[in-house]
């Protein structure tokens, strides 16, 4: 019986994982995709996470998904946990945050 070896393809979070590391530079914010617990703590985490950032000359926005029932409450946190961010950042990245309401966050 002859058995032949197939080669497995790789993951997509391993094409992703090899490409992201050969980049010349990356966004120093990325760190709170990653780690968001650490940065607003478990309450916020728990009912926030970041979804993506725009850019627009030299402001940058930081784009929330909020869990329904919660929006008001982001909103008026919005400037303690910018504050939050820019904290674990050690600088200021973000002018703005910018809440989309979500299911799934």
């Amino acid at each position: 019986m002859d058995i032949k070896k197939h080669k497995v393809a790789p993951s997509l979070a391993s094409i992703v994982k090899s490409i992201w590391e050969k980049l010349p530079c990356k966004p120093e914010y990325i760190s709170i995709f990653y780690d968001w617990r650490s940065v607003v703590g478990s309450y916020y985490s728990s009912i926030s996470a970041p979804h993506k950032v725009l850019t627009s000359g030299n402001k940058k926005t930081l784009f929330l998904k909020v869990k329904k029932g919660y929006t008001l409450e982001i909103q008026y946190a919005a400037p303690n946990i910018l504050s939050l961010v820019h904290e674990f950042l050690g600088k200021v990245y973000f002018s703005d945050i910018k809440i989309i309401q979500s299911d799934q966050y």
